[in-house]
């Protein structure tokens, strides 16, 4: 089964947390309470078992054509972003989600690990679906603000609030390290 970011199946609700129906449901109840859901979405890789291993170039291989995973992480097959097929279907499996649930967005996983014009396509797919969709990147480079994302994560900004309050940092360079 692997680690939590071993997606087999990019538009169905691991049977172990329920049914798309018990998953509609909470979006709908969230909805009704003023919360947004979004999904976190996992667009590196996928498990060994996913039904896309089949499909013939859409994975990265070594010089011996076996594919291979992204820094170290075995229990996970990367995907080659050059495959145009390959990111259709992926853009496809957000836009699913969006139409079928209602959800309003995604947090997305090791953005860095996908190329930034793949990150312009799926935005600009999933803009024009839910114009008001959140877009947050798991990353710290301010540049995927370009690729159209609406937050990343302030990695520099936890623990520096830690070591300002800890007394091993002053206020003015917590400012300066957290905000850079």
């Amino acid at each position: 089964i692997g680690s939590p970011y071993c997606i087999r199946d990019f538009k169905s609700v691991d049977s172990r947390l329920g049914t798309i129906d018990d998953f509609k449901a909470l979006v709908t109840a969230a909805h009704a309470k003023g919360m947004r859901v979004i999904l976190d979405w996992i667009a590196n890789h996928t498990a060994w078992d996913c039904a896309w291993i089949a499909n013939d170039g859409w994975y990265e291989t070594d010089a011996d054509g076996n594919i291979t995973s992204p820094s170290g992480w075995t229990d996970v097959a990367e995907l080659n972003f050059d495959n145009t097929d390959m990111r259709a279907a992926m853009i496809d499996a957000m836009l699913f989600w969006i139409r079928e649930t209602g959800i309003d967005g995604f947090r997305c996983d090791h953005v860095d690990g996908v190329p930034h014009d793949f990150w312009v396509e799926a935005i600009a797919a999933v803009r024009g679906a839910l114009p008001e969709a959140l877009m947050l990147a798991e990353s710290s480079d301010k540049t995927v603000f370009n690729d159209g994302f609406d937050m990343m994560y302030g990695w520099a900004y936890s623990s520096n609030l830690q070591k300002l309050y800890a007394g091993k940092l002053n206020a003015a360079k917590f400012v300066a390290e957290s905000v850079n």
